[in-house]
């Protein structure tokens, strides 16, 4: 089982000379996901997590702790190689 880390972007990867500079946070708010690859988030607080075995979890950041499963697809999902399974979500924008 994987934990999902909410992570702000790898800067200094980027930049170098702002390594000393830059200071951040790693906060668990969710857990249970099983290969996460991607999530959007909407703006009226609901969280998408995608998982690549082909299921996708709302988690409304009101109370992390509730994970509901919003899409189970894992019957037509094929995740045999390393480019296969669900690996993505685009919302529609309203």
């Amino acid at each position: 089982m994987n934990k999902f880390y909410f992570l702000l972007p790898c800067l200094f990867c980027l930049l170098p000379s702002l390594r000393s500079q830059i200071d951040f946070e790693v906060n668990e708010v969710a857990s249970g996901f099983n290969k996460p690859l991607d999530m959007k988030y909407t703006d009226d607080g609901q969280l998408f997590i995608v998982e690549k075995d082909g299921v996708i979890k709302r988690v409304r950041d009101t109370d992390f702790s509730d994970v509901q499963v919003f899409l189970d697809i894992k019957d037509i999902v094929s995740t045999n190689a390393n480019e296969r399974g669900l690996l993505g979500l685009a919302l529609a924008p309203d």
